[in-house]
């Protein structure tokens, strides 16, 4: 699998949270840091590593599980909606955004 970041005939909404996949698109949210690292440097197509695809495999069962995204954008004081896909590649790349610690659900008694 090989990924492509462009911008060319998505909505701005679609821009701001997908990346060009063979065959589909990806949320920005599921990208592995090193991925949105080497797509912000210019490397074009990123092939994605095994621990990138158990990455986004992860980020997809998490928001499976708690129907939220994996990322707390807020505790990282980043309003992910006013940037640029590239500007919000930059912070995944950094890997400082801490993942999401709120359980949708009660918790359980004994």
């Amino acid at each position: 699998m090989q990924i492509h970041a462009h911008s060319q005939g998505q909505s701005s909404s679609q821009n701001r949270f997908t990346t060009a996949l063979k065959g589909g698109a990806l949320r920005l949210d599921l990208v592995a840091p090193e991925l949105a690292a080497s797509i912000n440097a210019g490397i074009q197509p990123v092939t994605p590593s095994t621990a990138a695809e158990v990455y986004a495999l992860a980020g997809t069962l998490w928001t499976c599980i708690t129907g939220r995204w994996p990322l707390d954008y807020a505790a990282a004081g980043i309003d992910p909606h006013r940037l640029a896909p590239a500007e919000l590649r930059a912070h995944l790349a950094t890997g400082r955004i801490p993942l999401d610690t709120a359980a949708p659900w009660p918790k359980s008694h004994p």
